[in-house]
């Protein structure tokens, strides 16, 4: 298999269903009622207009112990002996090319599980993300010219004060070096950052009493710092509350198909809760979890190894949703963390395409303690 060892995969594949799985299950059965109360105690709230910028856009803490579902403890020296073992699969620099397969996927996956379990579990007063995203601009009369803006934003969430800061690091590309002519010829109108002619390029800071995380389930509907912490540490806790979430009231989603869009596959909507707690303030457990839940689904693929626009190298996992649209998250295969994720083909050996907008890439997650002090690491 393109020079993985296939013993290796096996071990890998093997460590887990017989214990990870059966240990989280069991710890899940004793606690799976006050796992789901916890969560869903407070509801997801709709936003504030104020608030809504961060979803359409889409620190050195102090060690804490998290009390999880009983067999977790046997679950992590579980997760040790598989983490070694992916070490042989994805030595350190760059991962071995892989093929492209849904068996490939769910080794990986699985792989990365066992990986984010190691994690260590911090804390700390906000939560910080800096991202680069790449979109399409245009200029005051509407006109793009190919172009693409790349900004770069901050966010510190908080339980109670919270900031964004966005527009920093601003620069443009084309698409061609005949688009970037056309606009020099027009005379290089200004360009937007954010889509539209109303757009800005100077940077901007905005403070909030506190600003939410998107989640899947009730459209805009938003979860706090605490309920991001306090999402279930297993498989099966995780799995039943993305699965009864999924399942929601009809009227919700006929609402919103008023607006043009439906109810979302089961397979879109784990994606995009994946995405909502790959690069949110949770739980190494939960972490392991969702990878854990996506490597049981069927038709995703990988491909490696593919650069992301920072230069940093990762495993693209593919989701493929109705009308051929497809969804990718590339994953660092040593730390199991979140590079980047684009709706644009991507391709082995090669850099994400920023051509066309439609990609973000994480720079920095983690605890701080401050409002405007990234994490230290």
């Amino acid at each position: 298999m393109n020079g993985m060892d296939d013993g290796l995969l096996r071990l890998v594949t093997g460590l887990r269903p017989a214990t990870l799985d059966q240990l989280a299950d069991d710890g899940y059965a004793h606690n799976r009622d006050s796992d789901l109360a916890r969560t869903t105690a407070e509801g997801p709230r709709r936003p504030s207009p104020a608030r809504r910028w961060r979803q359409i856009r889409a620190e050195p803490g102090r060690t804490r112990r998290y009390l999880v579902a009983s067999g977790m403890a046997a679950a992590a020296a579980a997760a040790t002996a598989a983490a070694v073992v992916i070490s042989g699969v994805f030595p350190a620099g760059r991962p071995q090319q892989v093929a492209s397969t849904a068996a490939d996927a769910h080794r990986f996956l699985e792989a990365s599980g066992a990986i984010a379990a190691q994690a260590p579990a911090t804390t700390g007063a906000y939560w910080y993300v800096k991202e680069r995203s790449f979109a399409p601009s245009v200029t005051a009369k509407n006109k793009s010219y190919g172009a693409i803006a790349a900004t770069t934003s901050e966010n510190w969430y908080g339980q109670v004060h919270s900031r964004g800061t966005s527009n920093e690091d601003v620069s443009f590309s084309f698409a061609s070096a005949a688009d970037e002519a056309r606009w020099v010829a027009a005379g290089e109108p200004p360009l937007s950052t954010d889509g539209n002619s109303f757009g800005s390029t100077k940077p901007w800071t905005r403070y909030f009493l506190r600003m939410g995380f998107g989640v899947p389930g009730d459209f805009e509907g938003e979860f706090t710092l605490h309920q991001m912490q306090r999402l279930p540490a297993t498989v099966a806790g995780l799995r039943a509350m993305i699965l009864r979430m999924w399942n929601g009231p009809d009227e919700t989603y006929l609402k919103q198909g008023t607006r043009g869009s439906a109810r979302p596959t089961y397979n879109r909507f784990l994606a995009k809760w994946a995405w909502v707690i790959l690069t949110g303030p949770t739980t190494p457990v939960t972490k392991a979890a969702i990878y854990q839940i996506l490597a049981g689904q069927p038709g995703l693929k990988i491909i490696s190894p593919v650069t992301d626009p920072l230069g940093r190298t990762g495993v693209a996992v593919m989701e493929t949703f109705l009308r051929g649209e497809s969804f990718y998250l590339v994953i660092d295969p040593q730390t199991a963390q979140l590079l980047a994720i684009t709706t644009h083909p991507v391709h082995a050996d090669s850099v994400i395409p920023t051509a066309g907008g439609g990609v973000t890439v994480y720079q920095q997650m983690g605890w701080t303690n401050k409002i405007g002090v990234p994490p230290q690491s």
